[in-house]
């Protein structure tokens, strides 16, 4: 991935990933310009993710993490929508392994992606480094 936006804008950015799951998600990403941002407030004032590295159990205590690398048009349909907040929530679906996450402003939920948690290798657990998602389909350009 290439990084280096310099000047780079930031956002109040609202992450809604554990109340609509009843699942503790654990998340960080990074930002154009190469920022690290790692556990982030549920609330902040950063700047947008280009890629997530996200984890959560499933009820059966399997363990999901992988990296997700967001739609080159996420920036510019925040910029569109001259947003004061953006809230990005996510959905687990029922199967535990699948995801969606959503841009949600002025009373609209529009779908950025649907992706596939995976279950981390050992080497990955051991390293703390995942892989990226199997499966990721793309909503906006």
């Amino acid at each position: 991935m290439m990084y280096g936006k310099k000047n780079e804008k930031e956002y109040n950015i609202h992450f809604d990933f554990e109340k609509p799951n009843d699942k503790k998600v654990g998340f960080g990403y990074i930002s154009a310009d190469g920022t690290v941002y790692q556990a982030p407030a549920e609330r902040c004032h950063q700047k947008l993710p280009v890629e997530f590295e996200m984890c959560w159990s499933s009820n059966s205590k399997e363990s999901y993490c992988c990296k997700i690398t967001m739609p080159k048009g996420f920036q510019k349909l925040v910029e569109q929508k001259k947003l004061k907040e953006v809230k990005i929530s996510l959905e687990i679906e029922k199967d535990e392994e699948h995801g969606i996450l959503y841009l949600t402003s002025n009373n609209e939920k529009i779908k950025i992606l649907r992706f596939k948690n995976k279950k981390p290798t050992a080497e990955e657990r051991k390293e703390i480094d995942y892989g990226y998602s199997p499966e990721i389909e793309y909503f906006i350009p």
